[in-house]
């Protein structure tokens, strides 16, 4: 294995100082007159303990919609599911296996037809009965209202139809990845017949109920009546804290109780017996769409030598900490039928780079260490984020790789990524578009596929919609039923967007989760969904 780079090391240097810090701070943006773990009062009139505990959040402001958690809204669902707010009808379990939820049992009947058991005896927040009917309200609302439908690719519903606490979903031809379809977020069920905007009045069947919610968090509360138990805890209250060096000195000063998604670099401060530290491999991974029809990248020499030129062991090694797994395609290698151990990509390699570049047309003839052609250099507009707080140290160490190989890079470095339309439409002038997401949401490899390289995904944004033959092997997989073939449907649609350069997955990284001692009941999950549950506890 090659050894990391000096300058990583610097990186790493200057970005130490900013997390061993363990005294004088200020505070996080938050109310620090919430004291967490503390027990706030006498137990309420269900009994319950009204122990409150404080939770930080890295991800929380890019799930949110307008400021509130309605589900049908963006990607807001997914901290409805995280705090325990609302419930899916079916659910993936640590092997990603759909599994019953607010479904007691479901199946395929035929080929077009879904059949879902709601439990007995679940209720919303309100008191109002989960029956049939009102998860089709839930649903149908969700399909009415949510942008993400196609995003998520079409469900193919014709209808749905209730009767007591059954549920019939019939689809307009064969989707045999429905149920996974339905484990996303997006279909919490909610009591439809409650107008919300996700702030105050979000009534949905889960351990804890809405109290509020803003940009900055949100609070919960225990449902006395959930169906599934009692929570332990009275009040959570989850604080939105997107800087991970105030992440991780608000956890070392005990102003939160626990926090998601800490910096890497932080985790190695809190290996001792005052924390625990739960880590899982998810399929959250970094990919960089590159532009097909830019004025460079529409060589496939230039796309493959970007490819050879870019340390990823390098990159997990130094920045972060050896917690991810360098990638072939969108999926790490558990995932066996069509995960990265069937797959292959092209190697680091500069000087096999250099003659990539060299065959398009691309020497450096003027001796200034970039390569050029016809009296220009090379330069590369790549854009990414900061939200995710990897990302932006993936971008330097592109830049410094691609230097290596003689090009420039001009990064653009934004609170948020460039919308996919603006990227179609070329309103961005781009060559490198680089995100981080879950591929595999629903546990089926169609959703990342299709959403990446596919003829109308949303980061489909490099021209691949014109490669027939990638468009064929994915409208194959959007059919098959068999498990099998809809695994070697995945594995040819991904070699064959490697080995054309449209996509470069960096790495699949490992999620973690990091408590004080006494709380209980928080594990990392694969789907990096789950987090807080009926389970979830705190000594006081």
């Amino acid at each position: 294995m090659n050894q990391p780079k000096n300058r990583i090391f610097a990186w790493l240097a200057v970005f130490a100082l900013g997390v061993g810090v363990t005294t004088g701070f200020a505070g996080c943006g938050a109310d620090n007159s919430s004291t967490p773990g503390t027990v706030s009062g006498s137990t309420n009139a269900a009994g319950l303990a009204s122990k409150k505990m404080v939770y930080g959040s890295a991800a929380y402001a890019g799930a949110i919609s307008n400021g509130g958690l309605d589900p049908a809204m963006g990607y807001a669902g997914w901290s409805t599911y995280r705090y325990a707010i609302g419930e899916c009808l079916v659910t993936f379990d640590e092997t990603m296996t759909v599994q019953p939820w607010l479904a007691e049992s479901f199946h395929q009947a035929d080929a077009n037809t879904w059949v879902f058991e709601i439990r007995e005896g679940v209720k919303f927040h309100n008191g109002k009965v989960c029956d049939g009917a009102a998860v089709k309200a839930s649903l149908e609302r969700c399909i009415q209202k949510s942008d993400r439908i196609g995003d998520i690719h079409n469900l193919l519903i014709d209808r749905i139809e209730a009767s007591g606490n059954t549920v019939t979903i019939t689809t307009k031809e064969p989707n045999p990845i429905l149920g996974n379809l339905l484990c996303d977020p997006l279909f919490c069920i909610m009591d439809a017949s409650v107008e919300t905007d996700g702030r105050t009045d979000l009534i949905g069947t889960g351990a804890y109920q809405l109290v509020q919610a803003s940009e900055a968090g949100c609070t919960v509360k225990a449902n006395p009546d959930y169906w599934n138990g009692t929570p332990n805890i009275g009040t959570l209250e989850v604080k939105s804290i997107t800087n991970g060096d105030t992440l991780t000195m608000a956890l070392q000063n005990g102003e939160i109780d626990a926090a998601q998604e800490l910096p890497l670099a932080s985790l190695q401060l809190f290996h001792s017996d005052q924390y625990t530290i739960s880590t899982s491999a998810t399929s959250r991974s970094s990919n960089m769409v590159l532009n097909t029809r830019s004025k460079y990248l529409s060589d496939k020499n230039v796309r493959l030598a970007i490819a050879h030129g870019i340390h990823k062991q390098d990159f997990i090694d130094a920045l972060m900490y050896g917690y991810g797994e360098s990638a072939h395609g969108f999926f790490p290698q558990k995932f066996a039928g069509f995960g990265d151990s069937k797959l292959t990509s092209p190697e680091y390699d500069v000087a096999k780079a250099k003659e990539l570049l060299k065959q398009a047309g691309w020497e450096d003839t003027d001796g200034d260490g970039y390569v050029d052609k016809d009296g220009q250099n090379m330069e590369l507009k790549y854009y990414t984020y900061s939200s995710r707080q990897d990302l932006p140290l993936l971008a330097e160490a592109f830049q410094d790789d691609m230097k290596d190989i003689g090009i420039k890079v001009d990064l653009n470095i934004a609170e948020t990524g460039p919308k996919g339309d603006a990227l179609k439409n070329d309103s961005i002038q781009w060559d490198i578009n680089v995100w981080q997401m879950v591929t595999a949401p629903n546990g089926d490899p169609l959703y990342m596929i299709d959403s990446a390289v596919g003829r109308d995904g949303y980061y489909a944004t490099g021209g691949t919609e014109k490669d027939e033959k990638l468009q064929s092997l994915i409208d194959q997989l959007r059919k098959e039923t068999d498990p099998e073939k809809r695994a070697d449907l995945a594995v040819k649609a991904q070699q064959r967007a490697i080995d054309e350069g449209y996509v470069i997955v960096a790495f699949h990284k490992e999620q973690s989760l990091v408590m004080k001692n006494g709380v209980t009941g928080l594990t990392q999950h694969p789907t990096d969904q789950h987090e807080i549950s009926v389970d979830t506890d705190i000594q006081t």
